[in-house]
C-alpha cells in the first residue's frame, strides 16, 4: 500500500464494517429469541406431563 488512503476510502470501509456488524448482531438476537421460545415450550410440556 502506497500513501495513506483518502478520507473517502476510510469512511467507506468503516460504513461497510458497521453494516456487517449490525446485521450479525440482529441475526444472533433472532436466533437466541427463537431458541428461548422453544426451550420455554418444551419445559412447559414436560412440567404438564409430570403433574398428570
Amino acid at each position: 500500500m502506497g500513501g495513506a488512503p483518502s478520507s473517502e476510502e476510510e469512511e467507506g470501509e468503516v460504513e461497510e464494517e458497521e453494516e456487517e456488524e449490525g446485521e450479525g448482531e440482529e441475526e444472533e438476537k433472532g436466533e437466541e429469541e427463537e431458541e428461548g421460545e422453544e426451550e420455554e415450550e418444551g419445559e412447559e410440556e414436560e412440567e404438564g406431563e409430570e403433574e398428570e
